[in-house]
């Protein structure tokens, strides 16, 4: 499947993609763009097809400093239709999806850059542009975690499917997995370049390491038997 915001359909201000969040169904993608706009695309999963898609609101970013300011980090919160963004402005909002809506605005210690919601919908977990990793109670506003584990900026965080284990990955191609929510250093991971993205089965794709080439790796986590 393949969607270019900029076809004239979507009528963005800039098209240039800088967040994805997918819902664990399946059905229901949200794209943020360096436009500081936000969509939601319904797709067939079938087919893998966008059956229609609708605007949903513009924030989070200045219009007039796009690349200082620009959304970078967008999640779906489980089971309900309300999402969380955060940006470079150093702000987290939180979105109701059908009243199309801003709920909630927090301040940030930092610009960030990424977000994800765990599974019981308590549980925020931010990636920071300084290289620091926070876990923040939704509910109270206390953070519970915040230590600086990178030199360059973090560019993803994943919970495993089965939310036991947190990855982070940054910039500068350091991959970190946490016991979650504990937070403690599980494993310590080196990519070759930067770390764009990580699934829920903790396979990564890093940026290109030469022109028309991916550069991916796969880790196991898993322990090896001791031989008898």
């Amino acid at each position: 499947m393949s969607i270019s915001l900029a076809e004239e359909t979507y009528c963005s201000i800039n098209p240039e993609i800088r967040a994805l969040n997918l819902d664990r169904v399946g059905k229901n993608l949200l794209v943020g763009t360096i436009g500081s706009e936000i969509y939601e695309l319904s797709i067939e999963p079938a087919s893998k097809c966008v059956e229609n898609w609708r605007f949903l609101v513009r924030g989070n970013a200045s219009l007039r400093k796009f690349r200082t300011t620009e959304l970078r980090g967008i999640a779906i919160v489980p089971n309900t239709r309300v999402f969380v963004t955060v940006s470079e402005d150093s702000k987290l909002r939180l979105w109701d999806l059908d009243q199309r809506i801003q709920l909630q605005v927090v301040n940030l210690e930092s610009k960030a850059r990424v977000v994800e919601v765990d599974e019981t919908n308590q549980q925020l977990v931010i990636g920071f542009t300084n290289g620091t990793v926070q876990l923040v109670n939704r509910l109270n506003g206390m953070i519970e975690f915040s230590r600086q584990e990178f030199e360059t900026p973090v560019t993803v965080v994943r919970l495993s499917p089965d939310q036991s284990l947190l990855a982070a990955g940054s910039e500068g191609g350091i991959v970190k997995v946490y016991k979650f929510p504990s937070m403690r250093s599980a494993m310590l991971l080196k990519h070759s370049s930067a770390v764009t993205n990580l699934d829920l089965s903790l396979i990564h794709i890093s940026e290109p390491t030469r022109p028309l080439y991916i550069s991916y790796a796969v880790f196991c986590l898993k322990k090896k038997k001791k031989k008898k």
